[in-house]
């Protein structure tokens, strides 16, 4: 399962991090940008709901809610763009991974990495 999560991860990292195309306004860049994260925000939930879904599970049903919700969340906070919004989204994500099992927990590694990547 590492592996599998090592090989998405690698598989989905040239594209998120595309750099914006200097012909883009301001506005049209934001979007840019916000979609190439948004892609990285929608695999870890994918991830966990995904992962869920099979026989046996990966993830249990409480793993794959909670990682749901802060799903959620952080597509709020990144079309908001706030003032520190980089670090609540991975500090989102930091605390709901504190609450699952360390099992778990370990397979979602590959996604922290990424998205602390891609984020300005």
């Amino acid at each position: 399962m590492k592996t599998l999560c090592l090989i998405l991860a690698l598989a989905v990292l040239p594209v998120g991090c595309a750099k914006t195309p200097p012909t883009l306004s301001p506005p049209a860049a934001t979007a840019f940008q916000n979609h190439q994260i948004q892609k990285v925000l929608d695999l870890v939930r994918d991830t966990a709901q995904d992962g869920h879904a099979t026989t046996p599970p990966v993830f249990t049903a409480d793993t794959a809610r909670k990682i749901t919700v802060w799903h959620k969340a952080a597509i709020t906070t990144l079309h908001a763009r706030g003032q520190g919004w980089q670090a609540t989204v991975k500090t989102g994500l930091i605390e709901a991974l504190q609450t699952i099992p360390e099992p778990e927990r370990a397979k979602f590694e590959p996604y922290v990495k990424l998205l602390e990547a891609l984020l300005p």
